[in-house]
């Protein structure tokens, strides 16, 4: 199957749960019927969930505000652009410049405060707590080629380019939607978000 490139910034807006903000989704996988999952002790019987196994998306941030309470949830936020601004998970205040992450429960009471910088925008990591576990991992790529982890389910170009040995090329703001194994290509300018899921069953990862 061929790997996708995404552009980013062309897909269009849609509102959050609680309508203060927005957000344009990136990617989504939808969980796998209940008889084709493994089943452990800690993977569930199939109950409600957020719809999703994991989605990947990229929020703007307008205006301070609240978040969406997502019950069952585990989400990762990565400010993409340089900031600086807060993010209060329950009493704690989180201050965020360019690239650095939050992790939080989607059950957690968290709001958005951004100060004098203005309008932000984050990649956004969600992950249903009962069937995977997600990360994001902010790399600066060394010059060459190098192969993708099984796990990697996105790669999301902060600066620089990327290139694919089928001759793919993906610029600033891109996301790479493997399906398979890849190789990547730079030289050696790129940063990159690795879009990290695991099973929570042993052994199975990259879920695509």
């Amino acid at each position: 199957m061929t790997h996708q490139i995404i552009s980013t910034r062309q897909l269009a807006p849609a509102p959050w749960k609680n309508g203060l903000g927005t957000t344009r989704v990136i990617a989504t996988e939808e969980p796998r019927p209940v008889e084709s999952r493994p089943m452990g002790p800690e993977v569930d019987a199939g109950g409600p969930g957020p719809g999703f196994l994991w989605r990947l998306s990229l929020a703007d941030l307008v205006d301070d505000s609240a978040f969406s309470a997502l019950p069952g949830v585990d989400r990762v936020f990565t400010l993409v652009t340089p900031g600086p601004m807060e993010l209060h998970v329950g009493s704690r205040a989180h201050t965020l410049t360019g690239r650095s992450q939050v992790s939080f429960a989607g059950e957690d009471p968290v709001r958005a405060v951004l100060g004098q910088a203005g309008p932000q925008q984050a990649l956004n990591v969600m992950v249903d707590r009962s069937r995977a576990r997600g990360e994001v991992r902010v790399e600066h790529l060394a010059a060459g080629w190098s192969a993708l982890d099984p796990a990697d389910v996105a790669i999301f170009v902060l600066s620089g380019s990327v290139s694919l040995r089928d001759g793919g090329e993906l610029a600033q703001d891109q996301t790479l939607r493997p399906h398979g194994p890849a190789r990547i290509h730079t030289d050696g300018s790129a940063v990159v978000a690795r879009v990290r899921v695991r099973d929570q069953v042993a052994g199975h990862e990259g879920v695509r």
